[in-house]
């Protein structure tokens, strides 16, 4: 990071590059110092004088009528960068009612003093002036003249910049400044860090590289780039070479020797291009990039003598290096603090795959390993179309395949409105299928995050969003707290298939137990939810499935203390073309307040058969089909409304 005092002597060389063009070349004297107007900006009481110019946001306010022998008025300076546009913005005082106003705009790109053919960039009429100005391909560096003038008249119609008055009474006004079109700067960066053989890799030597870029518009001779390992500054290499604008070349840092176990982090980033200041320090830098080797085998994290002090250290060396074998990751007992994001390990398949457990010495128990994070409000993995903005959860997986929770609790510690309080997200690079985090389980697990106060995206404890996730298995687990327990959204095909939802307990939850939408053939059995809440939306939210979706000896306790009525169950948008017939089956729902039992909106052709459904609303019908939903085999069902009101609506089978 640069100190204060490098920032001040920085400004000073861009200052005195981007002057150096007034200083050193001479403006050409122009050919008609004084345009011929018929008369002055003030005649007749009408003031057409021009009040403001402002190029390439920097802006003059002139004072006066225009004055003879083309006096500058004041100076704008520019890069020269072939075809870049720059805003231009001109205004005048008040003048009557029912002139026109012309406007004319010239610069002497060639620097002959003569406005010629081809160096007008604007000619209309208008009131306030806005435009752009382009620089044209081939323009030589250096001080240019620009006329800016305007004239009132009746009809009239003028194209010149030297002769305004064409055989009617005019008048207006004319202001002559300087542009100062300076040599770009050049423009380096490094885009990436990576290794000569790319990860996959064995223990041992490789090659650290990075990619130097050139985000300029001229040629690059020479640069220094500097870099860290693990934060500790290294030798600056000093490049030299040949590389066009837009170009990139390949530069070997380092010959590193890898272990096992143990990833690094890398910087790099390049000063000084071409001996002079960069013109743009932001792309200056990479990212801080990790790197590893590829993991194999077994290994214990925390405690004494781990293979990897914390769990995320394990997981950063899992992302950077990926997986040559199968591993497993064995956690000792204890609380581990941190951001998990594991994303894209190479090597990532079947006949690899990844676990992450709790170690025998927790006797088995998810209650002594605990993988704990507080989400603040700030976002660092990459956003997309699969993502959302803000803070982090305390897992987050982005395409990864074949890996299993298993025995460990997931805590999200936010606090604040604002903060982050999600246990995991699920994310891809895509929507598409095959590009999210296939046949993942997360089994005997907890999930705990803090109470929510509503439906809130920070407050949803397992959480995925528009990202197709084929054969994802969560079972055995327990969720506290949270808006939603479960949340599986996307809104886009194709279905997604594979997901099993089986015995798990939801608790405590303040709008949604389970939501899933677009799915194929979703299984949903021996879970049980038990809320109380007067923030509640649904308990079990079903939406848009297709197959033979199954939902079976499931709990539900839903004492809903609000206001507004909502559904026990929800199955909803199921046309019916959708294939396959789902089933129902065996569950038992208990439900009080202004609660239905289930609720159909738009859902069909689904058999609901040897269920118990028991409410205690005096108001509300405990089945209640709305929306064309039709084709629903109602058959062998206890359905009791214990507080008189009624049993069914809408209901014809």
């Amino acid at each position: 990071m640069l100190r204060r005092s490098h920032h001040i002597s920085l400004l000073v060389l861009l200052c005195s590059v981007l002057f150096s063009y007034s200083t050193n070349a001479q403006l050409a004297t122009v050919s008609c110092p004084t345009p011929n107007f018929g008369y002055n900006c003030n005649s007749y009481g009408y003031n057409s004088q021009i009040t403001n110019v402002t190029f390439n946001n920097v802006s003059h306010n002139p004072t006066g009528c225009y004055q003879t022998g083309g006096a500058i008025q004041s100076t704008f300076n520019v890069l020269n960068i072939a075809n870049a546009s720059y805003p231009l913005s001109c205004n005048f005082a008040i003048a009557s009612e029912g002139y026109w106003v012309y406007w004319q705009i010239w610069i002497d790109w060639n620097n002959n003093g003569v406005f010629g053919p081809g160096e007008q960039v604007y000619n209309n009429y208008n009131g306030t002036l806005n435009t752009t100005v382009t620089i044209p391909p081939g323009t030589a560096s250096g001080p240019k003249r620009m006329r800016v003038l305007h004239s009132f008249w009746y009809w009239d119609y003028y194209d010149a910049a030297c002769t305004a008055y064409y055989g009617y009474d005019d008048f207006g006004d004319f202001k002559d400044y300087q542009i100062n079109l300076n040599p770009p700067l050049p423009d380096a960066g490094i885009s990436t860090i990576s290794t000569t053989s790319p990860p996959p890799f064995a223990a041992g030597t490789n090659t650290i590289t990075a990619t130097l870029r050139n985000y300029g518009q001229i040629n690059l001779t020479s640069t220094t780039i500097n870099w860290t390992v693990n934060g500790a500054a290294q030798t600056p290499i000093a490049w030299t070479g040949s590389l066009a604008g837009g170009g990139s070349a390949t530069v070997n840092l380092t010959s590193y020797n890898f272990p096992a176990v143990g990833p690094i982090s890398v910087r790099a980033w390049t000063t000084a291009p071409n001996n002079t200041t960069d013109g743009n320090v932001s792309n200056d830098s990479s990212v801080v990039t990790p790197l590893g080797s590829a993991l194999n085998g077994t290994y214990t994290i925390g405690g004494s003598n781990p293979d990897f002090a914390t769990l995320k250290i394990a997981t950063d060396q899992l992302s950077a290096g990926g997986t040559s074998g199968s591993v497993t990751f064995n956690i000792r007992p204890g609380t581990y603090t941190g951001y998990h994001y594991i994303t894209n390990p190479p090597g990532n398949q079947s006949a690899r795959p990844i676990t992450i457990q709790a170690d025998a010495s927790a006797s088995g128990s998810r209650d002594n390993v605990i993988i704990q994070h507080d989400g603040g409000a700030t976002q660092s993995a990459a956003i997309n179309a699969t993502s959302i903005t803000s803070g982090q959860p305390t897992v987050r997986l982005q395409n990864v395949d074949f890996i299993t929770f298993n025995n460990v609790t997931v805590a999200a510690t936010g606090t604040g409105a604002a903060n982050w309080a999600q246990c995991v997200e699920l994310m891809g690079n895509t929507t598409a299928a095959g590009d999210g985090c296939d046949n993942v389980t997360f089994s005997n697990c907890g999930f705990t995050g803090r109470v929510a106060a509503g439906f809130f995206n920070n407050d949803l404890l397992f959480f995925s969003q528009a990202a197709a996730h084929q054969n994802l298995q969560i079972t055995g687990s327990t969720f506290t707290n949270g808006a939603s327990s479960i949340f599986i959204w996307r809104g886009t095909t194709p279905f997604v298939t594979g997901i099993r939802i089986t015995n798990n307990t939801l608790t405590n939850f303040a709008a949604n137990g389970i939501s899933s939408n677009v799915t194929d053939g979703l299984v949903m059995t021996g879970n049980t939810l038990r809320t109380t809440s007067s923030l509640l939306n649904t308990g079990i939210n079903i939406a848009n499935n297709i197959g033979n979706f199954v939902m079976s000896k499931n709990r539900v306790f839903i004492n809903n203390t609000g206001a507004t009525t909502i559904p026990a169950i929800l199955f909803q948008a199921r046309t019916n073309t959708n294939p396959g017939r789902p089933m129902v089956s065996n569950n038992f729902i208990r439900v009080n307040g202004n609660t239905w039992g289930v609720r159909t909106s738009g859902s069909s052709n689904t058999d609901f058969v040897h269920n118990t459904v028991y409410s205690t609303s005096s108001t509300t019908p405990i089945f209640s089909n709305e929306g064309a939903s039709n084709g629903y085999a109602i058959v062998n069902n206890v359905i009791y409304n214990a507080g008189g009101g009624q049993v069914a609506n809408n209901v014809s089978g």
